[in-house]
């Protein structure tokens, strides 16, 4: 609420406050006067209105969602753990929001982040990170290696077929069966 808003009256004290119809409750369709206090915005510095129940439970310090919103990210958001979380698919990213290869949000993978300080150079959008391990959280550089989708591919391919011959093996030894080794 702006101000400069005509609904605002103001008692002999000099407290804010607008005449609304309540719409539930005992005195539903009576005409109540909601007090307000003047607040300055935590954002932008703007003042504001907000009511006495809102002060109350915490709210009223922002004069809109978007000041809200914008007030509260990275460090001062009360979930901020250091920039650095896990994603969806085990990948790690990091909060970088000037990174040229950032997401909507700022976050880089941390094994691009890794593998660029390790070559020297910006990654480009062809260039993949490779986990030779198979382990998507292990960003140590000698577990990393940088290749293109084809080669990306042809070494997937390789680990699943070692992983496939290794459980074979056992089961063959499990069940005492002899094989030629590969």
């Amino acid at each position: 609420m702006e101000l400069t808003d005509k609904r605002i009256k103001y008692t002999k004290t000099g407290r804010a406050y607008i005449e609304q119809i309540i719409k539930s409750g005992k005195q539903k369709g009576y005409i109540g006067k909601v007090y307000y206090q003047i607040v300055k915005c935590l954002n932008c510095g703007k003042n504001n209105f907000a009511t006495d129940s809102n002060i109350k439970k915490g709210y009223g310090r922002f004069c809109n969602r978007k000041c809200y919103g914008n007030f509260y990210t990275g460090k001062k958001h009360p979930n901020w753990v250091g920039g650095k979380c896990k994603d969806s698919h085990g990948y790690i990213r990091i909060y970088s929001p000037s990174h040229l290869n950032k997401n909507k949000q700022g976050y880089v993978m941390e094994h691009r982040l890794v593998m660029e300080k390790k070559i020297g150079r910006l990654l480009t959008k062809n260039d993949i990170v490779h986990h030779l391990n198979g382990i998507k959280d292990d960003n140590r550089p000698e577990n990393l290696d940088v290749t293109d989708r084809k080669n990306h591919e042809k070494h997937t391919v390789e680990k699943i077929l070692q992983r496939e011959i290794k459980r074979l093996q056992n089961i063959l030894t499990k069940n005492n069966i002899s094989y030629k080794g590969i």
